[in-house]
């Protein structure tokens, strides 16, 4: 089984990191993972802020 819908802290809808998920999806037994954080440019309907810093998000990847 695959969770294809993960947001973590590079979303301001969740607050877990990437190896948080990475360990909670292995936990769970589940044969992979996908990140789905948002890059919501000029989002007109909340105050998120989405910019992406994509050297730090490939570094958590990496990490995770």
């Amino acid at each position: 089984m695959y969770d294809l819908h993960i947001h973590t802290a590079f979303s301001p809808d969740s607050a877990m990191t990437m190896s948080e998920a990475a360990r909670a999806a292995e936990s769970a037994g589940l044969d992979g993972i996908c990140f789905t954080d948002h890059v919501d440019i000029d989002y007109p309907y909340h105050d998120w802020k989405c910019d992406l810093d994509l050297s730090r998000y490939l570094a958590a990847v990496e990490s995770a």
